[in-house]
């Protein structure tokens, strides 16, 4: 027989009204989307352990799903208000894999936190709160495990102590040199102390061949903040604010907050099972052993030819189209003639085409070359899929 939310009540001898409530005040948000055949209902969504102990089950966006269709699901404690209380862990429903763990205080994070990468295990971040608000040493990772930054958050504010690039170089030490946050918009400055001072910009990162475009800029002087201007034109020129700063790195943020407010999914099961299904039939083009072989085969191919590489040129540019049947073509190029782009990737057209919605569709090819030493390119790859004016790209 079925619990609900009244047998759980009676179970554990606690009174979980107030979490009854919390979850009951979000269903507005149910009102704006498409009718289902069958909503997510609270109910639906925990499994009672022992006493106070529950599991939560939740969408990869940490919106409540019922237990049958969770992607992750919590172990914790809830209080005779409802809310988190001690101790929480969250795992994959598919592997059992751990992605975060924390504690909290009447639903107010306090304690240590971590989150933790899916497939590996290794940290991405490491911290602690103090009534929800972050305090202390926070360290951060790359997916690949490589250190990325130290902060510390004190009551004086923010300190930027280390940091390293993409390609793990460190570029802050003990609070001097300068700090680069490379995500979706690439962002940072000199930092001296601690603190940011000087000229700090945000660029938009190159992609698919578009060149990046600046934002943002800052001035600062010692952590102090002087004014800022969100860019309208390719010279930086736009409109000026003062106050809080829009560069600095946020307190440590993330979907797994959701799980706070409790808030139902707007798609029932039916409905998520659908979307993965139509998400695990679309592919960008891939190279079938792999990017690094398709890079250490253009590698070769470049070494071959180095004479064709033109003088006084660090960095060429190739695009080409993908088929449905793997083959590149109307190969053209930046920096060098296209006949020289096509005489380099000849022999490598064996792609696998993208799909989509599980159709082979046409899809495209964006290398970046730059020239690192005379035998050696660093290459960068991007492919994108094109479907009915609707480009999915990614880089490999």
């Amino acid at each position: 027989m079925k619990k609900t939310i009244g047998d759980f009540m009676k179970t554990t001898g606690i009174l979980l009204s107030c979490l009854s409530v919390a979850l009951l005040i979000k269903e507005p948000a149910q009102a704006q989307r498409k009718p289902a055949a069958t909503p997510v209902t609270i109910k639906d969504c925990y499994r009672v352990v022992q006493n106070d102990s529950v599991q939560f089950f939740y969408n990869g966006s940490y919106q409540l799903m019922p237990v049958a269709c969770g992607d992750i699901v919590r172990a914790c404690r809830v209080n005779g208000q409802g809310n988190l209380e001690g101790r929480i862990e969250d795992r994959l429903v598919e592997n059992q894999h751990v992605v975060l763990r924390g504690h909290y205080v009447n639903n107010i994070r306090h304690g240590a936190f971590e989150m933790l990468h899916p497939a590996t295990g290794k940290p991405l971040w490491q911290g602690a709160f103090i009534q929800g608000k972050p305090t202390g040493e926070w360290k951060y990772w790359y997916d690949d495990a490589r250190p990325k930054q130290v902060l510390r958050y004190t009551d004086n504010g923010l300190e930027l102590l280390q940091c390293w690039d993409e390609k793990g170089q460190q570029i802050l030490t003990n609070g001097n040199g300068a700090w680069l946050d490379a995500g979706g918009v690439s962002q940072g400055g000199t930092v001296v102390n601690g603190r940011p001072h000087g000229r700090w910009e945000a660029h938009t990162r190159p992609h698919l061949g578009n060149e990046s475009r600046l934002l943002t800029t800052e001035f600062f002087e010692y952590g102090r903040l002087m004014h800022g201007t969100l860019a309208t034109n390719a010279q930086g020129e736009g409109t000026t604010y003062q106050g809080e700063s829009r560069l600095l790195p946020l307190q440590p943020e993330g979907s797994y907050m959701t799980a706070e407010s409790f808030v139902l999914s707007a798609l029932n099961c039916e409905q998520m099972l659908a979307l993965r299904a139509k998400q695990s039939t679309t592919t960008n083009p891939i190279w079938p052993k792999g990017a690094d072989d398709f890079r250490q085969l253009l590698n070769k191919q470049l070494q071959a030819q180095a004479a064709l590489w033109p003088q006084n040129v660090s960095q060429v540019i190739v695009r080409a189209d993908i088929t449905t049947s793997g083959k590149l073509f109307n190969i053209r190029s930046e920096g060098v003639r296209n006949s020289v782009a096509k005489q380099w990737l000849e022999g490598l057209d064996l792609w696998k085409p993208a799909v989509w919605e599980g159709k082979l569709r046409p899809g495209g090819l964006f290398l970046k070359l730059e020239r690192e030493a005379p035998d050696k390119w660093n290459i960068q790859i991007e492919t994108s899929t094109l479907d009915q004016g609707y480009i999915s790209s990614g880089a490999q």
